[in-house]
């Protein structure tokens, strides 16, 4: 009877131990996710990224550290006297990765378009946002592009930024008749752009050669788009203060 006892015992002791040692030990840490973002992400963050880089706007005064001097090396800025030395010329590094972007701006917005191009339809919607937003300086590069991937979902926004265009030629022609020429100058050469750029592009996705009139583009449009199942153009302004722009 003894012997059964103890052995009883020792048996509850070993299962009282075991489930002690099941209870007090860490849980399993959850699994680390170590999943790459999907091609699909990593597409539309480089478009994202082609459209920010197209949009900016080199700063011109660039300070570069190694400046090169074409005279003689020997030669100082100043004389002894104290006046400047007039044979005394240095000429800005080029190689300086922040004066390469200024120098070569137009240059790179060309690549960036033609990367836009090649990445194609998944663009146009990103693009059709960039394009009707008027807080981008260089939203012709954006037609261009919707114009090179030739897809007619685009073409309510491509209008929209023809229109864009003539509003800035009239409004030209108001600054024009108030006496400040260069201001008017300035505002027709923009139109112009605009206008040049939407007419290229919807000549691109159409195949038609209509011209600078905005009327005949828009009735070829009411007379095509059942065909389409077009992108809307965004509304970028609202009196709502919730509202947010791009």
């Amino acid at each position: 009877m003894h012997r059964c006892f103890f052995v009883t015992l020792l048996a509850l002791m070993i299962f009282s131990a075991s489930a002690f040692a099941q209870n007090s030990a860490p849980p399993n840490p959850s699994p680390v996710s170590t999943q790459s973002p999907s091609p699909d992400n990593q597409v539309q963050a480089r478009i994202n990224q082609l459209i920010k880089l197209i949009n900016l706007k080199p700063n011109l005064i660039t300070v570069n550290q190694s400046n090169q001097v074409i005279k003689d090396p020997n030669q100082q800025p100043f004389n002894p006297d104290g006046t400047r030395n007039q044979d005394f010329t240095v000429q800005p590094d080029y190689s300086h990765p922040s004066m390469s972007q200024v120098i070569n701006a137009d240059q790179n917005r060309e690549k960036w378009t033609a990367e836009l191009i090649r990445i194609g339809k998944p663009a146009v919607p990103a693009l059709v946002k960039a394009l009707t937003y008027e807080g981008h300086e260089y939203r012709e590069y954006y037609a261009r592009a919707l114009g090179g991937i030739r897809d007619p979902r685009a073409v309510p926004a491509i209008l929209k930024y023809y229109q864009d265009g003539v509003i800035q030629m009239n409004l030209a022609k108001m600054i024009r008749s108030s006496g400040d020429e260069a201001a008017a100058k300035e505002c027709e050469k923009k139109g112009q752009t605009m206008k040049q750029a939407a007419v290229k592009a919807l000549e691109q996705i159409s195949g038609q050669k209509l011209g600078d009139d905005l009327a005949k583009w828009n009735q070829w449009w009411i007379e095509n788009k059942a065909n389409v199942k077009p992108l809307p153009v965004p509304k970028h302004y609202s009196a709502n203060p919730k509202s947010n722009s791009p």
